[in-house]
C-alpha cells in the first residue's frame, strides 16, 4: 500500500529505513533523523487523509496535546510537520514487540499481565493530568521494549481519525459503552479499555468480537467482564470486574485508583488503597470560584487574610469532590456555563455562597472572622455545593489551634505579596505561630518557603539560605508526605542552583496534592524559563485556575508570550491579568518594554517605580545603571553592571537572573564579549531559561554573530536533565486529579 522504498529521505531529513507496520491513520516507520543523527519512529498520514486540510489541523492539535503527556510508560512525541507534501509526526523508537503480538503466543502470566496494566495505568495517570485521553487503548498501541519498559503509543490518534470521517474515536472491541455509543470521551474510558486488555491479557482471549452494532449491543447487556478461571486472585477478578463495569457510576473511577488497586500484586508491602468513594455521577462539570471580594476594612487590622485562606481551602476541597473541576474566573468566559458559581465576601463577617448554572443558590455560610472554623466552614459548602449536583464529598481535615492559626494564616495572606519587607514580616508571622502550635509541618514548610524567598532579597545573607534548608529540612523529615514540604525543599534547592533537584521535589508535591497552586505554579515556571513552553503555560494557568491571585504567575505567562514575540497575546493577558495600573510601574514591565525595542517606555515604568528596593528584589541603583545602559550610557554603566555578575550571592537563583539582566544591556548595545562573560557567569550560577536565552531579541547582536553556540549546550542539557526529573520515573499514586462523571440530580438546597 506505501510505495515508499527504503532508504528514502523524506523532506532531506528523514531516512526511511524499515516499514514498522500500517494502520488506520497511515504508516509508522523506523527511521533516521540525519540532523539530529537519532533513530526514531516517523508515521506518516495517508495521503487521502493528509489532502483533508480540517484533518490535519486536528491531528496537529491533538498531537501538540499529547506532547504534554511525558512519563516513561509513554512514548515521547517529539515534532508534527509537513515534508515534501506529506504529513508526518515523529515519537521516540521503542525497541520491542507490541503487547497484540505478545498475546497471539497466547495468555499472559497472571504476574506479567498486572505489570503491563500497572505501567499502563501510571501512563494514563501522567495523561489525565496534563488533560489529554487516550481513547483508544488496545494491545496495538502498547510495545513492550526489549529492557522490560511497558510503553503507550499514539496519544490524539484516534480523534484524529474520527475528524477525518472515520466516525468514532477508538478500537469498538475496546471502547466503553458510552464512548461506543457516541458519547463525549472522558478520562474513564481510558479506564474501561485498559480493564479489557488486561481481560484478554489474564484469558488470552478477546473480550468482544462483532461489528459495531453487535459490539454496541453486547456492551449494554453486560454488566461487567468476568474473568472466570480458577487460578486468577479474585480480588483480581474483581478489578477487572469494576474497570469494565457498563455504568461509569460503578467503574473505578480513574487511572490513578486502578494503578492503586493493581499495586497490591506488585509490591505486598505497599499501604492497603483507601475504599473509593462511590459516584453518582456522569460527567464532569465545572465550578467557578471567584476571587476574594473584600467589603470596606483597613489592611492593617481587616480580616481579609482569612477570607483569602478560606478560598484556598475551599479550592482544596472542591479539588477532591469527584466529577467537579475548578475553573478560575478569568477562565470562565471561554467554557460553557458553569455548573456552579461560589463567591466569598469579607465584611464584619465572611460570607460563602455558591449558586447552580440556574442562579439557584446550593448553599449559604456566614461565620464570624476566626480562623479555627475555616476549615470547618470550607468543607461545608464544599459538601453543600456537591450535595446540590449528587456528589458525596469526603470528612474535613483537623485544623490548627485558634491563635496559632490565626497568625498562620496572616503570614501566608503577607507572604504571597511581591516584596522583601512583607516576606520578612511573613517569617516573623510563622514564627510566632510555630510558638504555639511547635512543631506543625504545615507551618515549618511555609516558613521554610518564606525564608527561601528572603534569601533572594538578602543578598549577602548566606545564614539565611542555611535557615532555609534547614527548615525544609525539617519539614521532610516530619512529614515528607505533605505538599508543602516538597514545595518548601523545592524552593531551597533553586535558590542552591539546582533546578534538578527542584523539579523532583515539585513533582513530589504534586503526586501528594494535585490542588496546590503553588507546586503548578512553581513547576509551570521551571518548565516555561527551561524552554518547555507549552507544558509551562498549562502548568501556570492550572495554578491560576486554582489560585487567581498568584502574581508572579500571572507576570511569567505574559513573560513567555513576550518572548514568543506574540505582542498581541502578551497585551491581552497582561491587561486581563496584571492590569494596566501595575503595568505602568513594575520593573517586569520595563523590561518587556525594553524587549519591545521602546526603550523610552521601560524608562518612563522606572521612573514611576517604588524607589525603595520592594517587589522587584533588586536596589534601585541597579535598575538606573540597567536603564542608562540601555539608553546609549552603555559605556558608563559597564563595569559598574559587570561587577554585579561578579558578587556572589547567597541565591544562587538570584545570581541567574542579575547575571541575564546585565548580558541583556552588553547585546542590545552590540558588547558581545561582555554579554557573554555575563552569561557564563549566569551557567555557573545554575542557570537554564533556555526559553530566554533562543528568543530574547536583545541577544541579537552575539546570537547573529554565534557567541551564543557554546553557551546553549549546558543550557540545553539542564533543561533536559529538569524534564526527566519531573517524568522520567513514575509518579506517586495521588499524582492526578480525579476525573469523574456527574449527572444533576435535584438536591434541597443547605445554609
Amino acid at each position: 500500500m506505501y510505495d515508499r522504498p527504503v532508504h528514502r529521505v523524506l523532506g532531506g531529513r528523514f531516512e526511511l529505513l524499515a516499514l514498522l507496520g500500517e494502520g488506520g491513520m497511515g504508516a509508522g516507520w523506523r527511521a533516521r533523523d540525519r540532523e539530529l543523527d537519532e533513530l526514531v519512529a516517523l508515521k506518516l498520514i495517508r495521503p487521502e487523509l493528509a489532502a483533508d486540510g480540517a484533518m490535519v489541523a486536528r491531528f496537529r492539535s491533538e498531537v501538540k496535546l499529547a506532547r504534554r503527556v511525558t512519563h516513561r510508560h509513554v512514548a515521547r512525541i517529539f515534532e508534527v510537520g509537513t515534508l515534501d507534501g506529506e504529513a508526518y509526526f515523529t515519537m521516540e523508537l521503542v525497541e520491542g514487540p507490541s503487547l497484540a503480538q505478545r498475546l497471539r503466543a497466547g495468555r499472559r502470566p497472571w504476574r506479567d499481565a498486572v505489570e503491563v496494566a500497572h505501567a499502563l495505568a501510571l501512563a494514563l495517570e501522567a495523561a489525565h493530568a496534563a488533560g489529554v485521553i487516550h481513547r483508544d487503548v488496545k494491545p496495538d498501541n502498547v510495545l513492550l521494549e526489549d529492557g522490560g519498559r511497558v510503553v503507550l503509543t499514539d496519544f490524539g490518534i484516534a480523534a484524529a481519525r474520527a475528524s477525518a470521517g472515520g466516525g468514532l474515536a477508538g478500537t469498538p472491541a475496546y471502547m466503553a459503552p458510552e464512548q461506543l455509543a457516541g458519547d463525549p470521551p472522558t478520562a474513564a474510558v481510558d479506564v474501561y479499555a485498559l480493564g479489557v486488555v488486561l481481560h484478554e491479557m489474564l484469558t488470552g482471549l478477546p473480550a468482544w468480537r462483532g461489528h459495531l452494532a453487535e459490539l454496541l449491543a453486547a456492551k449494554q447487556a453486560c454488566e461487567a467482564l468476568e474473568v472466570g478461571l480458577p487460578e486468577i486472585d479474585p480480588a483480581l477478578a474483581d478489578v477487572v470486574r469494576r474497570a469494565t463495569a457498563r455504568d461509569p457510576a460503578r467503574r473505578i473511577r480513574s487511572a490513578s485508583e486502578l494503578r492503586g488497586l493493581l499495586t497490591r500484586w506488585i509490591d505486598p508491602e505497599a499501604a492497603a488503597v483507601r475504599p473509593p468513594r462511590r459516584r453518582d455521577c456522569a460527567s464532569v462539570r465545572d465550578v467557578v470560584v471567584s476571587p476574594l471580594a473584600p467589603g470596606p476594612e483597613l489592611e492593617a487590622g481587616g480580616v481579609a487574610f482569612l477570607g483569602e485562606a478560606l478560598y484556598e481551602q475551599l479550592v482544596a476541597r472542591l479539588w477532591h469532590v469527584p466529577g467537579l473541576r475548578v475553573v478560575a474566573s478569568w477562565q470562565a468566559g471561554a467554557r460553557p456555563r458553569p455548573a456552579a458559581e461560589a463567591a466569598i465576601t469579607v465584611d464584619d463577617a465572611i460570607t460563602v455562597s455558591a449558586r447552580d448554572g440556574a442562579g439557584a443558590e446550593l448553599v449559604r455560610v456566614r461565620v464570624p472572622p476566626v480562623a479555627s472554623l475555616l476549615a470547618a466552614t470550607a468543607a461545608t459548602v464544599a459538601s453543600g455545593l456537591a450535595a446540590g449536583l449528587g456528589i458525596v464529598e469526603d470528612e474535613p481535615s483537623a485544623a490548627l489551634p485558634e491563635e496559632a492559626a490565626a497568625r498562620y494564616l496572616r503570614a501566608r495572606h503577607l507572604a504571597r505579596r511581591m516584596g522583601s519587607r512583607s516576606v520578612a514580616q511573613a517569617v516573623a508571622g510563622y514564627d510566632a505561630a510555630l510558638a504555639l502550635a511547635p512543631g506543625d509541618t504545615r507551618v515549618l514548610a511555609a516558613r521554610a518557603m518564606a525564608l527561601a524567598r528572603m534569601v533572594f532579597f538578602a543578598r549577602p545573607d548566606h545564614e539565611a539560605l542555611a535557615a532555609a534548608a534547614a527548615a525544609a529540612a525539617a519539614a521532610l523529615a516530619r512529614a515528607p508526605e505533605r505538599a508543602e514540604s516538597q514545595i518548601a525543599a523545592g524552593q531551597v534547592a533553586l535558590h542552591q542552583g539546582d533546578p534538578v533537584a527542584a523539579a523532583a521535589h515539585l513533582r513530589q508535591a504534586l503526586a501528594r496534592a494535585p490542588y496546590a497552586a503553588e507546586a503548578h505554579e512553581w513547576l509551570g515556571r521551571i518548565l516555561l524559563e527551561a524552554g518547555h513552553v507549552e507544558e509551562g503555560i498549562a502548568r501556570v494557568e492550572t495554578a491560576l485556575s486554582l489560585d487567581p491571585r498568584l502574581e508572579l504567575a500571572q507576570w511569567e505567562i505574559a513573560r513567555a508570550y513576550a518572548l514568543e514575540g506574540d505582542w498581541a497575546r502578551h497585551d491581552a493577558i497582561a491587561s486581563a491579568l496584571i492590569g494596566d495600573s501595575r503595568l505602568r510601574a513594575t520593573p517586569w514591565a520595563a523590561r518587556f518594554a525594553s524587549w519591545r525595542g521602546d526603550h523610552a517606555r521601560a524608562l518612563e515604568i522606572l521612573a514611576n517605580a517604588d524607589p525603595r528596593e520592594g517587589e522587584s528584589g533588586f536596589p534601585p541603583e541597579f535598575l538606573a545603571r540597567v536603564g542608562r545602559g540601555f539608553t546609549g550610557g552603555w559605556a558608563g554603566e559597564r563595569d559598574a553592571l559587570l561587577a554585579y555578575t561578579a558578587n556572589r550571592p547567597a541565591s544562587l537563583r538570584r545570581a541567574a537572573m542579575v547575571c541575564p539582566l546585565v548580558a541583556e544591556c552588553a547585546g542590545a548595545a552590540g558588547d558581545v564579549a561582555t554579554c557573554v562573560v555575563a552569561l557564563e557567569r549566569a551557567i555557573a550560577s545554575g542557570f537554564f531559561d533556555l526559553h530566554w536565552l533562543d528568543r530574547c531579541p536583545l541577544l541579537a547582536a552575539p546570537r547573529a554573530a554565534g557567541a551564543l553556540a557554546a553557551l546553549r549546550p549546558p543550557v540545553a542539557a539542564r533543561s533536559q536533565r529538569i524534564l526527566d526529573a519531573l517524568y522520567g520515573e513514575s509518579p506517586s499514586h495521588n499524582a492526578t486529579a480525579d476525573t469523574v462523571f456527574a449527572t444533576p440530580t435535584a438536591t434541597p438546597t443547605t445554609g
